[in-house]
């Protein structure tokens, strides 16, 4: 999502295609003529477009919530931690849309049903209340900032209230459509007015346009992070039967990683495409590409096209094999990236892509997806030079 010179223009970009899939939904909910034909853009179903389009707005906010924390850590310390706690709050959520953390977490909790889920609300609510504590404790600063995350934060608790309601009582069938347009609309507002908060934030900060793209802190942070996750979730990820996956019925919580390191690297050419005085558009066709490949983290192209929403078998390696060759192309119509090295190691990655389709075994092919995404953003970051400092949200000025 590149920067806009206005600041109201932004909103549109997230609503006209959040409205497009609460149509699709409520369409698909009713089992219409043609429904095969949306379930790829239904919020009421699991891994596809829909969902990967409200998962990436929740990453989005969290990083731009430690974008922001970055920004102001030397100057008011208060507002750093708020928004920081806010951002980790983001990610979890992000998380818990695209792989369907608090549905499987009385597998790993001595507790059953809703009570479950009391540890990780008392948790989140707890980081949640922090970070409002603290914005609102700096309001003449950050002006309402405070207010428009409370009622983000309100809307997003009660689709748990839905999701209850749903499951506790009966329900005539025409009105399983608007529950869910209910629902998964109140998740989408949400996130849209935490969106809001962070660029009610950058204005009260003095930024001259909205800033869209990502600190180059929080998303070194968050890779990490990544790196250091990746084994333990690839190991669970293997170690569950199809039962405990339940698919599609629950997204995939291998996809996270991928998604977002995919979605990280789109950000990571945009904001060099912006500051390359080359030929613009090429970074663009990368960040395209990359982000392609986000989504194909979480939809699995290939098997949507195959099977529809009802496969069984999510082999994510399978995505590489026209994944890899389109990212190198991609990359290679740069300039600044068409060097040897780049091509080597394409290759090496498409070789080990390979080797993981032909051994077919699952450890091999979440380990080869991890390292594919990970390397995509070394390299971008790596060959991106003293540009990607540009990523810092430094403030025109502080308002106070």
């Amino acid at each position: 999502m590149p920067d806009s010179g206005k600041w109201t223009a932004w909103w549109k970009f997230l609503w006209i295609p959040s409205l497009g899939f609460l149509l699709c939904s409520m369409y698909g909910k009713y089992g219409a003529p043609g429904e095969f034909f949306v379930r790829p853009f239904n919020l009421g179903n699991e891994m596809n477009l829909a969902v990967w389009w409200s998962g990436v707005q929740f990453l989005w906010f969290a990083l731009l919530a430690c974008s922001l924390a970055t920004a102001l850590r030397g100057t008011d310390k208060v507002a750093a931690r708020a928004l920081l706690a806010l951002g980790f709050v983001g990610f979890a959520m992000f998380a818990d849309e695209i792989g369907s953390f608090h549905e499987r977490v009385s597998l790993f909790v001595p507790f059953e049903g809703d009570f479950a889920l009391l540890p990780f609300a008392v948790v989140g609510g707890a980081l949640a209340a922090y970070g409002i504590r603290g914005l609102f404790s700096r309001r003449e600063l950050l002006g309402r900032a405070w207010l428009l995350v409370l009622y983000a934060l309100g809307l997003l608790a009660s689709v748990y209230l839905h999701e209850f309601a749903g499951r506790r009582f009966h329900w005539a069938f025409w009105t399983e459509g608007i529950r869910l347009v209910a629902e998964e609309g109140t998740e989408l507002a949400g996130v849209f007015l935490l969106l809001v908060a962070m660029v009610h934030i950058q204005r009260r900060l003095g930024y001259p346009s909205v800033r869209l793209l990502p600190a180059r802190e929080p998303v070194i942070w968050a890779t990490k992070w990544c790196v250091a996750l990746a084994l333990p979730v690839i190991v669970v990820r293997c170690a569950m039967t199809s039962e405990q996956l339940a698919f599609p019925i629950r997204g995939d919580f291998g996809s996270v990683i991928p998604m977002f390191l995919f979605a990280i690297s789109a950000s990571i050419a945009v904001e060099r495409g912006q500051r390359d005085r080359g030929p613009r558009h090429r970074w663009w066709i990368l960040a395209g590409a990359l982000t392609i490949l986000s989504m194909d983290a979480e939809v699995r192209i290939h098997h949507y096209i195959l099977y529809g929403a009802e496969a069984l078998r999510w082999r994510p390696e399978i995505g590489l094999l026209w994944g890899v060759p389109l990212i190198a192309a991609a990359a290679a119509s740069v300039p600044a990236l068409r060097r040897r090295k780049l091509y080597l190691y394409a290759g090496a990655a498409f070789a080990l892509v390979l080797i993981a389709v032909v051994v077919s075994n699952p450890f091999l092919s979440w380990v080869t997806t991890y390292l594919v995404a990970f390397a995509s953003v070394a390299l971008l970051h790596r060959w991106g030079g003293e540009r990607l400092e540009s990523m810092k949200c430094q403030p025109a000025r502080v308002a106070v």
